[in-house]
This record gives C-alpha cells, structure tokens and sequence, in this order.
C-alpha cells in the first residue's frame, strides 16, 4: 500500500509540473526585479517578457520561461551582450514597429536588423518570434512587407498585439492572423480599451478577459498570451496589480 501511495503521489506531481508547463498565461512586466513578481505566479502562469532582453530576478526559480525582446535600436547592446546561449529559449522582435511612437522600423530596414541581430540565434536553439506589430490597419500591412523582404528567415511564430471592447473582434483579429501567416501565435500584449472614451465598469472588463482567455486556452495554434495591467500606479477596472502590488480581483480571474 505504501508504495501504491509513493507511485500516487509521484504521478501526481508529474501532472502538476505538466500543468504548469502547459500553461499559456504571460507577465508582461515592467517592473525589473521587484520581489512582488512572486505574488502573480501561479500553475497557468509559464512565461514572462519585459519589453527588452533584461531578464527579471527570480524569474528562474519562479519556473518563468523568460522571453527576451530587442524593442528596437536603443537596445542593441544590451540585447548582443545578455542574449546568449542558454540564456532563454525564445527571443521576440521588434515592439510596434509600424508606430511611430514605438520602434518606427522600416520593414526592410528591421528585416537587415534581424538578419544581424536575431537569425544567428536559431543557430543557438533558439525559437525566434515575429516583431510585435499593434492592432491598427497598419500593423498586419507591415508585417506582411517585413516577412516579404525577410523571406529566408527563421520565423517560428508570430507574435501580435490587439486593444479593444469587443471579444468577438478580437477573436476574428486573431484567427485573421492564422489565416494569413499560417503560424502559431503568441498574443504579447492585449487589453480592453473602448475607442469611444467611456470608461467601463469591471463586469465588462472580467466579460471581455473571461471570454478571450477561455478562447486562447482552448485554440491550438495561441501558443501564449500576455495581458496588460501590472503596474502598480495603475487605476481603473482594467488593472491586474494594484497599489500593494497584489493581485486584483481581475487579476486573480486572469492568473488563475
């Protein structure tokens, strides 16, 4: 019986450990190594990015699969001397280059950068995502002349951003972008924004976030999905973190 309850057990655990590794739940974090990324783990939770290639403290023993970003030009540096074999297993490209306020990379010009920069670590084993483009016409339009000018590189998955009211929209968003590209998808950054000024009350928010994510978990080809809303100076229903840097109830609904 005894050992009938060791094999029990260790099956068990063997499950939990699957569980959490299967996990598409992301933390898209800003705040470097502040101890209270501890409070936002939990077994849905598998990865994290940072908007740059700075890995945060802990995130390791966390069991956070870290995913470098090289944002845009102002982080080539860093991004040549941290990323390194080992380092992670996946690196992401550019942030919105089709925004002037973000990266602004001209597709053939981010095709050059990513030949330089990101190919050489597929040689590495490294999985190698997409630039990050936004959810405006602009960005899918983009996308398709940097994949036209980088035809000989190694894209693993796409990875794409969506702000909207409308869970619907952002379901037809997502699949129009497996449609197109034919690639699994890593959503990196998504959030409720209502175009039209007026300020939601939480029901909509946890509608719209319960909708989406029961959608990504349930569709093969999104690989990981990334909620905005940890920042603790943050107000309003949208938020995940609030001034303790806790999770709020829309953030326990979203990590758990």
């Amino acid at each position: 019986m005894r050992n009938i309850i060791f094999c029990l057990g260790a099956i068990l655990n063997v499950a939990a450990v699957v569980s959490a590794q299967a996990g598409k739940v992301g933390l898209a974090w800003s705040l470097g190594n502040d101890p209270s990324l501890k409070n936002f783990v939990t077994s849905k939770v598998s990865a994290i990015h940072t908007w740059s290639p700075s890995k945060p403290a802990g995130s390791d023993s966390l069991g956070l699969e870290f995913v470098p970003m090289l944002w845009g030009t102002t982080q080539i540096s860093d991004f040549v001397n941290l990323v390194k074999p080992g380092y992670a297993k996946s690196a992401m490209g550019f942030n919105e280059p089709d925004q002037v306020a973000q990266s602004n990379l001209d597709p053939n010009l981010a095709a050059a950068y990513w030949n330089q920069y990101l190919q050489p670590l597929k040689a590495q084993g490294y999985n190698l995502l997409s630039p990050a483009v936004s959810s405006s016409p602009s960005g899918k339009v983009w996308l398709q002349k940097f994949l036209n000018a980088c035809s000989g590189c190694s894209i693993d998955a796409i990875a794409l951003h969506w702000y909207g009211s409308d869970p619907q929209a952002f379901i037809s968003y997502v699949e129009g972008f497996h449609s197109s590209f034919g690639k699994n998808l890593w959503v990196t950054e998504f959030g409720y924004q209502d175009f039209s000024g007026a300020a939601p009350n939480q029901e909509q928010v946890t509608n719209f976030i319960d909708i989406v994510t029961a959608w990504m978990d349930s569709t093969t080809y999104v690989s990981k999905y990334f909620a905005i809303g940890l920042n603790p100076q943050g107000t309003g229903p949208t938020q995940l973190m609030n001034s303790s840097k806790q999770p709020t109830a829309l953030g326990l609904d979203y990590l758990t």
